[in-house]
């Protein structure tokens, strides 16, 4: 999992802001050592920070909690993979998706790993 400084929309806050992208996923399954009574996951749901540009490409910084499972939950802090062109039927680029792939914070003695992409960046556009 990639550091990601504190408030980093605020910095972004003067600029000039392209999009975001919504995201939903779920967290793969986990427990806390030696209690596989309480295999268990998380969903999470969210939108992304803005635009942050890199070399050919553009990521976006993803920040949000997981829902609650036994009086815990898990914090996501990733920066997302660089932009997926989306093709429509007659090969049109439509729009861009991110890969968003990491571990969540270790909470309840426990993290889990995520796999997961963003929807799809102007979906009535």
């Amino acid at each position: 999992m990639i550091e990601v400084k504190p408030h980093y929309c605020e910095d972004e806050c003067d600029s000039f802001q392209t999009h975001v992208h919504e995201f939903t996923g779920s967290v793969m399954l986990a427990a806390p050592p030696d209690t596989e009574g309480l295999l268990h996951n998380h969903r999470f749901a969210g939108v992304s920070g803005p635009v942050k540009p890199i070399k050919g490409s553009h990521v976006h910084i993803v920040c949000t909690n997981t829902d609650f499972f036994f009086n815990h939950f898990h914090r996501i802090e990733i920066e997302t993979g660089p932009a997926i062109p989306v093709r429509d039927e007659e090969g049109n680029v439509i729009g861009h998706i991110h890969v968003m792939d990491g571990t969540t914070s270790c909470d309840f003695f426990h993290e889990h790993d995520f796999n997961a992409t963003t929807l799809i960046e102007n979906p009535i556009g």
